[in-house]
């Protein structure tokens, strides 16, 4: 048996808005993390290229 709703059309929009909003929220900061995760691991990665040209100059 299907529930059925007693809330007027607007309400039922509004909070289909508000939920919406809060998905596409969360899947922004997600997204934001991943980028500064990139940064992070782009950074360290040039880190060690940096520490291996130095030590490969030291061995010469």
């Amino acid at each position: 048996m299907s529930k059925v709703s007693l809330e007027d059309p607007l309400t039922h929009l509004r909070r289909e808005r508000e939920r919406c909003l809060s998905e596409r929220e969360l899947y922004e900061a997600r997204l934001f993390d991943l980028v500064d995760t990139v940064v992070v691991i782009n950074q360290t990665i040039l880190n060690y290229d940096k520490a291996i040209e130095k030590l490969e100059e030291e061995l010469e």
